[in-house]
Order: structure tokens, then C-alpha cells, then sequence
């Protein structure tokens, strides 16, 4: 799969804080990214990897404020039948994932999960091995 191309809002934290998410409560450190999606559901990205997987949308510049998009990197998706909890590292928190919703994988193995409703409208199926 591979994420659409929808901007996604952006601010950077400020202090490290907590933010509820549809999946999870999930800690998050200063310049942290700190993402709404189209839904406007929330979710925080550690800098590094929001820096190495998403670009600004012009004229904006990395870093500042504003609407970024995913670069186009496939990654792996299943679909949950049943409840399943995804224990974050450094302890950041944990999401859980309920029938229905999709826990994705990226390149780096890292995963997460995406509600069903959400990953139908901003993923789509890669086919024949293209990359975007």
C-alpha cells in the first residue's frame, strides 16, 4: 500500500505532552511533529521520522507550521479481525487496534494502526510493484 497524497496539518511541540489518539493515549517530545489528519483525527510523530517521511507542501519550509504530505514510501497493511495492541518503543504508549481497523508497517518495521474508515481514504493498493 501506499499512503494518498492529502496534506495532513502540522505543528511541532513546543513541551513534551500526551496526546489522545483514536487507537491510544501516546507520549510525545519537544519538536515532535504533531499531525491532524482529514478526519481530524490526531496523532504524534517522533521528529527524526516525520522529517525522513513527509515533505512541506510549498511555499512552506520543513519545519515550520502547515500542511505537509507523505512521501511515497509503500508499506506493508493487514486488516484486523479481531482487538490487537501495538506496544510503542521508548515507552510512548500503546495503540490498540479493534476489528476492522489496519495495522500498517513501515519500511523501518515500525507500525501503527489506522482506523478502517480513514485507511480506505488515504491508502491505496500499490499493483505490479510501482512505487507511487
Amino acid at each position: 500500500y501506499i499512503k494518498r497524497r492529502i496534506p495532513v496539518t502540522v505543528t511541532f511541540a513546543s513541551t513534551a505532552g500526551e496526546l489522545a489518539t483514536l487507537e491510544g493515549r501516546i507520549h510525545y517530545e519537544v519538536g515532535d511533529a504533531l499531525m491532524t489528519g482529514s478526519a481530524g483525527e490526531h496523532w504524534p510523530i517522533v521528529r527524526a521520522h516525520f522529517e525522513a517521511t513527509y515533505d512541506p507542501v510549498a511555499p512552506l519550509r520543513m519545519g515550520d507550521a502547515g500542511a505537509y504530505i507523505k512521501k511515497p514510501i509503500s508499506v506493508e497493511a493487514r486488516q484486523l479481525d479481531q482487538v490487537e495492541t501495538i506496544v510503542l518503543d521508548n515507552k510512548r504508549g500503546d495503540l490498540r487496534g479493534k476489528a476492522g481497523d489496519w495495522i500498517v508497517t513501515g519500511q523501518d518495521k515500525k507500525k501503527w494502526v489506522v482506523d478502517n474508515e480513514i485507511f480506505r481514504a488515504t491508502y491505496r493498493i500499490l499493483k505490479d510493484n510501482q512505487s507511487n
